[in-house]
């Protein structure tokens, strides 16, 4: 394979059999093996280099893949996303991999993001989504800064390794503060404040 660039595509990796179906007994039994290797030998086929990432925002509740959807042992999410990049590597497919949390774990108490890391042999970059939520409902109504919603998860993985770190979504409300203030600063903190990202 020729990897002289890299990869300028993220393709999400989404498993979904049911409209609201537990999946990590599927992709552990082999229900989706035919199609991610499809996918692979294609891009094997096409020598397109790409960032593929798995079960975006695993650590969550609102998605058949998270780990904390009813009918998912959180226990199986490393074993399934270990499945699946194994399926990439066993067809040599161009890709280069990236794990992506949410900065919470759903709506539990648990803190613990590092239960989930798939370890580093497994993983090219560590995405994160978060957002400023302020006013959307009644789970929500602090309005939360940019630091406030991203430094725990930030320093949790910048003491944890070395492998590059990344924001995948971010944004805010405008209820309760100023919207483009907030994301003024956003770019702001990331240049001076999170070297990382």
């Amino acid at each position: 394979l020729n990897r002289s660039h890299a990869p300028t595509l993220v393709l999400g990796y989404e498993m979904v059999k049911g409209e609201s179906a537990s999946q990590y007994a599927r992709i552990l039994a082999g229900e989706y093996d035919t199609a991610t290797t499809q996918l692979a030998q294609f891009l094997r086929e096409r020598n397109q280099w790409v960032y593929i990432r798995p079960l975006a925002e695993f650590n969550a509740d609102w998605y058949g893949w998270g780990t904390y959807y009813p009918g998912n042992n959180k226990e199986d999410f490393v074993p399934a996303f270990k499945h699946i990049v194994n399926l990439f590597r066993a067809a040599d497919a161009p890709v280069l991999v990236q794990i992506n949390y949410n900065t919470q774990n759903s709506k539990t108490s648990d803190p613990d993001m590092l239960q989930f890391y798939p370890g580093d042999d497994y993983i090219d970059e560590i995405m994160v989504d978060g957002y400023n939520f302020a006013g959307v409902d009644e789970s929500h109504t602090t309005w939360m800064t940019f630091d406030a919603v991203f430094a725990t998860w930030y320093q949790t993985f910048a003491n944890a390794t070395t492998k590059p770190l990344g924001i995948g979504e971010f944004s805010t409300t405008r209820n309760g503060g100023d919207k483009i203030a907030w994301i003024h600063d956003a770019f702001t903190k990331i240049i001076c404040d999170y070297p990382r990202f």
